[in-house]
């Protein structure tokens, strides 16, 4: 609208020793016959002038703007109309009520209770009086447009594990390289890919989005991590159904503590650490470590894949990752 108006606005100037700022406004009918001859928009282009108002004519710039609008008015008269008659029906009130509705189905796990708070907007024309009763509304609106009734179902906190077309797209999942574009994406594919003969049958080992993050800073750093398992530097311990970190290594003593924060502690240890950060390249690279076998990870590996927390099940696949690379 701005730029409309900028590219009608033009300054005229006359015998009047300054010029004049102009506003063209259009009638509604450009085709009809002037009395001078040729059509409206004919004589437009011969004297734009005739058709412009100036900021000293505002009662004339309202009577233009009016007499532009008025063949609309009534179009839109029926149209709000006929949006009163249709709201009339309880079928339409009801359809809309299941369209303002989240785009998900709701799925149950164990006995978790899902409820989310929500809020539901009507926006409805000024001077409609219809009773609404097919449609569940916690605010009513007035709006400015009398040919429109709107309805803003807004629902927050929603668990993305709660929603059945997560939960069908994950089940589908092929953790291949190949479908992936973002490299960090690609990498986790590959790992995810490593540890599926590791995990329970018809369990799906998917690394959290925050681990395939720590992938894309550095995975070669989260893969030696994951070798100093491999070399028996670092240990898995489980006390009471939590998973820690354990280590003869002096130098690697900033690592132990809870199996869960491994990952994200390691990667911003060895950030701020060179040292630690050398030591961990260098022993992740040493052969002789006998302590980290195929079988004597097998068995804590097996429990720590089915974890419910989602890093510890990332630290298995990592794991089994390195299991696999030394080979």
């Amino acid at each position: 609208i701005t730029n409309r108006i900028r590219g009608r606005t033009f300054w005229y100037w006359t015998l009047s020793p300054t010029p004049s700022l102009r506003l063209l406004i259009l009638p509604t009918d450009l085709s009809a016959l002037h009395a001078e001859g040729g059509t409206v928009a004919e004589n437009i282009l011969r004297k734009p002038h005739a058709y412009t108002v100036g900021p000293e004519d505002v009662v004339g710039l309202f009577r233009q703007m009016r007499a532009a609008v008025r063949p609309f008015s009534q179009i839109l008269r029926q149209e709000s109309g006929a949006l009163a008659s249709m709201l009339q029906n309880i079928e339409i009130q009801q359809r809309l009520d299941r369209n303002a509705s989240p785009l998900y189905a709701a799925v149950k796990r164990g006995e978790e209770a899902i409820g989310t708070p929500y809020l539901r907007y009507l926006l409805v024309p000024r001077g409609l009086t219809i009773d609404l009763k097919g449609v569940k509304a916690t605010n009513r609106l007035t709006g400015s447009d009398p040919t429109t009734c709107a309805l803003l179902h807004a629902q927050h906190t929603v668990r993305l594990g709660n929603m059945r077309s997560y939960v069908e797209a994950r089940s589908a999942y092929q953790p291949s390289a190949d479908l992936f574009v973002f490299p960090a994406e690609q990498e986790a594919a590959r790992r995810e890919r490593a540890a599926k003969s590791s995990a329970a049958r018809g369990q799906l080992p998917i690394l959290s989005a925050k681990t395939t993050a720590l992938l894309d800073r550095d995975a070669q750093f989260i893969d030696q991590i994951g070798k100093l398992f491999v070399r028996g530097q670092l240990e898995l311990a489980e006390s009471g159904g939590s998973w820690t970190v354990r280590t003869q290594q002096i130098a690697l003593q900033p690592l132990a503590g809870r199996a869960g924060d491994l990952l994200s502690h390691a990667l911003r240890q060895g950030r701020t650490d060179p040292i630690l950060r050398d030591t961990i390249q260098r022993l992740a690279q040493e052969r002789s470590g006998a302590g980290g076998t195929r079988a004597q990870l097998q068995a804590p590996l097996e429990k720590l894949i089915a974890s419910q927390l989602p890093a510890e099940r990332d630290l298995a696949v990592i794991i089994i990752w390195a299991l696999q690379d030394s080979q």
